[in-house]
């Protein structure tokens, strides 16, 4: 049996289509380039490329309407640096185009939260400075 506390994370980000498909395909590219760029190793608490599911190459691509760039990953108690966490993520969607951003936390010890980021304007774009999030928490008591 192990005893260490596992933690998941895991959620998606949808992202941006226009009408004009070089824009499009412009704001595909510099969504795929900004996670890339992440790279295959990180310090703890990582956030590497591998952990995303990126969208084919192909404009809509797998979508219907909106083009969305899943992730999971699984550590050690994750929660105890959840704040550096955050600032890495909140510094990988600095970078993209998006409608909004949702991240389930799922720890053994205090239940689930789910963080919402919500696109100020019709979306987020690169070099866009405000982001704002929203943290619900979830948390069954068992009593035996």
């Amino acid at each position: 049996m192990n005893l260490d506390q596992e933690s998941l994370v895991h959620g998606v980000i949808r992202t941006v289509t226009s009408d004009d498909r070089l824009e499009s395909m412009n704001f595909r590219q510099i969504n795929r380039n900004a996670i890339l760029s992440l790279g295959t190793m990180d310090d703890f608490p990582y956030l590497t490329m591998e952990m995303f599911h990126l969208p084919g190459t192909q404009e809509l691509q797998g979508t219907y309407l909106t083009p969305m760039i899943q992730f999971a990953a699984s550590y050690r108690a994750v929660e105890y640096e959840w704040g550096q966490w955050l600032e890495k993520f909140e510094s990988l969607l600095a970078c993209m185009y998006w409608r909004s951003a949702t991240v389930w936390l799922e720890t053994e010890l205090s239940g689930q939260h789910v963080f919402s980021w919500e696109s100020q304007g019709q979306y987020h774009q690169p070099g866009d400075r405000i982001l704002q999030v929203r943290c619900e928490w979830e948390h069954e008591l068992g009593f035996v």
